[in-house]
């Protein structure tokens, strides 16, 4: 059986592209697109809806976050290695959360994650000894700010990841994938 890790609770996303683009033009694709803001350029018709982005781009890779005009704290980092094969260039992606939300929300977890396991230790007790009604409900408040902590982490993470994993599709004319 494996260990139950923090990383296990932390959203993470990794995947490869394959498309037929070199690394240069995927490189000067993703200059462009990281270079926009502000800027009137000719943009290909089947990339119009694709986000800017900022962040580094080189010829072996990239590290990006979709630029957005709202706060969210769970937007992915977004790293590509460009690996040129024969025919295609493979991209492996990888998206996370930038470290200082990763560490709080271990933390956060961390806590909560102890306390709802003391109260649930507690009501299973009294439960057992058929006493569960002296439990009052405040008492599971650490329960619920586990829950709610964890999905305030995981769905913004996983709705921009999903938009920009289907951007990057667009952006590098993706091979379809066997998942």
């Amino acid at each position: 059986m494996k260990k139950l890790q923090s990383s296990d609770l932390i959203p993470l996303e990794q995947y490869t592209i394959s498309t037929a683009l070199s690394a240069d033009e995927i490189a000067q694709r993703l200059y462009l697109l990281t270079n926009l803001s502000g800027k009137k350029i000719r943009v290909p018709q089947s990339q119009k809806n694709i986000s800017t982005y900022r962040g580094d781009v080189s010829k072996t890779g990239f590290k990006l976050s979709r630029y957005i005009s709202y706060q969210n704290s769970f937007i992915p980092i977004i790293r590509g290695n460009m690996e040129p094969q024969t025919d295609k260039t493979d991209i492996r992606i990888t998206m996370k959360l930038q470290l200082f939300v990763k560490v709080f929300m271990i933390i956060w977890l961390s806590l909560a994650g102890l306390a709802s396991l003391v109260v649930l230790i507690i009501a299973a007790n009294l439960l057992f000894r058929g006493r569960i009604h002296i439990m009052e409900p405040l008492a599971f408040i650490p329960v619920g700010m586990f829950i709610f902590g964890y999905l305030l982490m995981l769905l913004p993470f996983k709705l921009e990841a999903k938009k920009s994993k289907k951007e990057l599709d667009l952006l590098f004319e993706a091979e379809p994938r066997s998942n």
